[in-house]
């Protein structure tokens, strides 16, 4: 798991989308039979960020985080306290953004969803 995969998770375990999902934070996939509500983060792209001197160790990554829950308002709810979580916050590297956002409905799991895509800038060794 990169560091910067490392933080998002840390992060929204220890703000107020914890107090909706416990450690519920889980990469790529919502494990079979995991208790709802959940988050699931998945790294979309990295962008490396350059200078003039080579690669600076710096990337821009986004990462969609994808909402689950049993109801159109706990999903929605979570999402927002992603986004006043991550939105514009320097504790995770120079720059953080929610850049996009979805929802729907999950007919095979029975789940509502929100999908809400970060870009962060930092460090990702």
């Amino acid at each position: 798991m990169s560091r910067l995969s490392r933080t998002l998770r840390l992060q929204l375990i220890n703000s107020p989308v914890g107090d909706e999902v416990g450690e519920r934070v889980y990469p790529v996939r919502l494990p079979q039979g995991a208790t709802i509500p959940a988050v699931v983060y998945q790294r979309i792209s990295t962008d490396p960020v350059r200078s003039h001197s080579g690669n600076s160790g710096l990337a821009t990554v986004r990462f969609q985080l994808s909402c689950w829950a049993e109801t159109y308002d706990e999903a929605s709810t979570i999402a927002e306290k992603i986004r006043t979580a991550l939105h514009g916050k320097r504790d995770l590297g120079p720059a953080s953004a929610v850049v996009n956002d979805l929802e729907g409905f999950e007919e095979d799991l029975g789940l509502w969803y929100r999908y809400v895509d970060v870009q962060l800038r930092g460090d990702d060794g």
